[in-house]
């Protein structure tokens, strides 16, 4: 998307698109100023380039976001001893299988599915309760706390809180 769009700025259409569905969305746009990415990052956006762009780094962008997508859309995560099933909704730790509450569950397959990656609590509030949620952003700590009792039994995958950010799944296998 370009921000500049006739009739309706691209920001607003990047955010009509996240409420009905999650495809990727990149921006490729003129303006390039810090608050121009902050509110393309803010409407939605997966990655924001500025043009003059290099056409070369334009694909390589649009191969990671692709990767990212394709991972999140497997039913089935495999992460070290952990394995996610998103069809059946359970998870296995070892050979221990787990039935999780909902959204437990969906915070768990959120994190797994890009292992590294910090997520800020309004950031997992929107994938996991919404962007209608009206409760306390805490509410992800009392997950997060609960998600890390049942990972107690593996020693390759952990939820890490970074400080001031957020939190991120880490994989040692």
């Amino acid at each position: 998307l370009d921000v500049l769009l006739p009739g309706q700025t691209g920001l607003v259409l990047c955010e009509r698109l996240r409420q009905h569905g999650d495809i990727p969305i990149l921006m490729l746009t003129a303006l390039g100023e810090l608050t121009d990415k902050r509110d393309g990052f803010a409407a939605g956006a997966d990655d924001y380039i500025t043009k003059p762009f290099d056409p070369e780094e334009l694909v390589f962008r649009l191969h990671a976001v692709a990767r990212r997508y394709q991972k999140a859309a497997q039913p089935v995560l495999h992460l070290g001893d952990v394995t996610i099933d998103k069809r059946s909704q359970l998870v296995t730790i070892q050979s221990t299988e787990w039935t999780l509450p909902r959204r437990e569950f969906e915070l768990l397959h959120q994190l797994a599915s890009f292992p590294g990656r910090v997520f800020s609590r309004e950031e997992l509030i929107e994938h996991v309760w919404g962007i209608d949620f009206m409760g306390d952003d805490r509410t992800i700590d009392v997950h997060i706390k609960r998600l890390r009792g049942r990972l107690k039994e593996t020693n390759q995958v952990e939820i890490e809180t970074v400080r001031g950010l957020g939190y991120r799944l880490e994989v040692d296998a």
